[in-house]
């Protein structure tokens, strides 16, 4: 088993999609704090994303946002519109006067969250930047994104026998795609997330969480140098 693979078995990967968040400008929601690995993708209109102070950035249609590390950010119709709280926003969303479904331009979007067993720490995790930002399929993205979020809508829309473990597991393989194409997209220099990118050292990363329990050979020739300081542990 490779190592990303390994990696996402013992933190116990479970995937979430939230409703779709459908409204109409002017709007802006402010999203807690979160344990969880949360995400965004733009499918109609506009917005503009913040995480915590960062640059406030406005992604185009079809551009998916990853939130490593769960921080407090707010999504809106323009970058000073008025935010209301999350809990604000879902209280009245079913109520006979919801917020933000009359106005202007109508923006969708699809939301979810990643969840992993809390009692690992794991640096893959902690070593994610506090945001990935994935172009859509209209700036040379690979098919996946359109393809795997078509088919988690499909299963909203029209669900079936099976489709709520169904979208649990496409949003799962949205997760790893998200992360092989940030990897591939990224200059990683230092940390766990190296181990991943550098072919050397994944290679020990992989035998030793295969093989945990055995101690490597010292007296063969392994395809790393024996001066790289192995930066995981």
């Amino acid at each position: 088993m490779d190592a990303l693979s390994k990696i996402l078995e013992l933190i116990k990967l479970k995937g979430v999609v939230y409703r779709k968040l459908e409204v109409a400008a002017p709007w802006g929601i402010d999203l807690p704090k979160s344990q969880f690995l949360q995400f965004w993708k733009l499918l109609e209109g506009s917005c503009w994303l913040q995480v915590e102070e960062n640059a406030i950035i406005k992604p185009s249609k079809g551009d998916l946002l990853l939130i490593p590390n769960g921080s407090n950010h707010s999504i809106s119709s323009e970058p000073d519109s008025i935010k209301i709280p999350l809990e604000m926003y879902i209280k009245f969303r079913d109520t006979a006067q919801p917020y933000f479904l009359s106005g202007g331009l109508k923006t969708v979007m699809l939301g979810g969250h990643f969840e992993f067993d809390d009692q690992y720490q794991h640096p893959f995790i902690t070593g994610l930047p506090d945001l990935i930002h994935l172009k859509g399929i209209h700036e040379q993205q690979e098919d996946w994104l359109d393809f795997t979020t078509n088919q988690i809508l499909s299963e909203i829309e029209q669900p079936k026998p099976g489709s709520d473990i169904l979208i649990s597991r496409l949003s799962e393989a949205l997760f790893i795609h998200t992360i092989r194409a940030y990897l591939n997209q990224s200059n990683v220099k230092q940390g766990f997330l190296l181990a991943l990118t550098d072919k050397r050292i994944s290679l020990v990363l992989q035998i030793l969480q295969n093989f945990p329990e055995k101690k490597l050979d010292t007296g063969r020739t392994l395809p790393i140098r024996r001066n790289v300081k192995n930066p995981i542990f």
